[in-house]
């Protein structure tokens, strides 16, 4: 066997939100290893919400096609685990270890049944409720230190695939010191002021944390001599739980970290500007390890990025993203040029905020004390991303922007016919589906009145 082992290492709502990406972020690790890597910096995730993301990135289709749309803790799930990257790689001769969060199946405070579900052969999470902990950042450092102990312990032949996963930067987010949101500024697109300031620190926190870990797992692949035996992918599921950030089809929810290793490759170093979907990745690791892919993936591979110094000729012209379940039901589809992001809600009934998909924080509640939840939403967006990169001014109906608007409409719905998007004709909802009101507030509510009938928790 001389296949090399992937080391898939994933953070939770983070976003592009790391200094490799030009912020001031406390995550000098990640740092290290993009310089040391390839560094894709227009890359996106296929939905803004934790396992239809996953999920698309895991089996290279998208939520709509592959069953996935909604939270695996809300009764959401692939519609056929053989597609998921694991059973792929067990087929191809991979021994597959789960070590961290993952969400694409069960509750993910149950690691033990999600692993089961995709089909792992080792699961070495620590066995620890995540609901009971007051510092989430325990579980990380615990599970960091198993699969360091298995990088270094690892002494077959046979390939590995190697999934860790970290809570954070999951809120609830570490507690700060005042002195911290002294010399921080929320990203481009947030009012700069105390509160936010106070909750972008809180943010940081757990991103030191989470960029502590890769060092240490970086560490222990060099000491064991497995970083140049090991194709090593680092990202994040979608963007910051922030408003109109997660669980948004904004750049701030969609937009992703993207870095990989590939060793002896040329393009160590390399910045990449190629528009990137997380639907490409499993068809790029099949080309690079020379394995035939299955037909019926639907992203695009760009090996060649990762294999020629310099190279950086489009992978995508466009790249498409969709939401459907997170807290409420608030179904969308985007497409999104390098210029230009066409944006459609499915759900023509409903104009308000869906507050319960925003998660609670510092941040919402300064938002709400300014009138959000009065803010409609219009069903139709559409943004020049040359002159307005924060997606304000929504230039539907304006006659200089006709032609695009038509243009990406058309594109919009072609996507949607040649991949099965069941919302075309309509959904069909499970009963076992847990599915918030779409006026609902809190996302943590369990009352029942803020559920949908028959698809509150049992």
């Amino acid at each position: 066997m001389n296949k090399l082992n992937i080391i898939y290492i994933h953070t939770h709502d983070s976003g592009r939100l790391f200094s490799p990406y030009g912020y001031k972020a406390p995550t000098e690790n990640i740092e290290a290893f993009a310089k040391d890597a390839t560094l894709f910096r227009n890359a996106y995730a296929a939905a803004p919400t934790c396992s239809p993301s996953r999920s698309a990135l895991l089996t290279g289709k998208y939520p709509h096609t592959n069953g996935m749309f909604g939270l695996s803790n809300r009764g959401f799930s692939i519609t056929n685990y053989r597609e998921h990257m694991v059973s792929f790689l067990k087929e191809n001769g991979y021994h597959s270890v789960l070590c961290g969060i993952q969400h694409e199946a069960a509750h993910f405070n149950r690691p033990l049944d999600g692993g089961r579900i995709i089909g792992y052969d080792d699961n070495i999470t620590t066995k620890t409720s995540l609901k009971a902990l007051d510092d989430k950042r325990t579980w990380d450092s615990e599970n960091c230190q198993n699969a360091c102990a298995f990088l270094r312990g690892y002494r077959s032949a046979q390939p590995f695939f190697l999934s860790f996963g970290m809570f954070c930067t999951h809120r609830p987010y570490p507690q700060t010191k005042v002195n911290d949101t002294n010399y921080i500024r929320p990203p481009e697109g947030f009012p700069d002021t105390k509160e936010l300031r106070e909750d972008f620190a809180g943010h940081f926190a757990a991103l030191h944390h989470a960029d502590d870990c890769v060092g240490r797992i970086m560490d222990a692949l060099k000491e064991s001599g497995l970083y140049e035996k090991s194709i090593i992918l680092f990202t994040t599921d979608h963007g910051p739980a922030f408003p109109f950030a997660k669980a948004s089809l904004f750049d701030s929810g969609i937009a992703v970290a993207l870095i990989i290793r590939v060793p002896g490759n040329q393009a160590t170093g390399d910045i990449k500007n190629s528009l990137v979907s997380h639907i490409d990745v499993l068809p790029t690791l099949c080309e690079l390890l020379h394995i035939p892919k299955p037909q019926d993936l639907q992203g695009v591979s760009f090996a060649r990025h990762l294999r020629e110094k310099g190279w950086d000729e489009p992978v995508n012209d466009v790249i498409f993203a969709e939401m459907n379940f997170h807290i409420s039901y608030e179904p969308a589809r985007c497409v999104r040029t390098e210029r230009y992001k066409y944006i459609e809600y499915l759900d023509q009934e409903y104009s308000g905020q869906n507050l319960s998909n925003i998660d609670d924080s510092i941040t919402k509640t300064r938002f709400m004390s300014n009138s959000l939840a009065d803010r409609k939403k219009p069903h139709r967006l559409l943004f020049d991303l040359f002159y307005d990169p924060n997606e304000k001014n929504n230039l539907i109906g304006e006659k200089a922007y006709e032609a695009i608007e038509g243009e990406l409409g058309k594109r919009l719905l072609s996507w949607r016919r040649e991949t099965g998007d069941p919302f075309l004709t309509g959904l069909q909802w499970q009963n076992h589906w847990i599915v918030n009101k779409r006026e609902s507030v809190l996302p943590g509510s369990e009352k029942k009145d803020d559920f949908v009938e028959g698809h509150a928790p049992s």
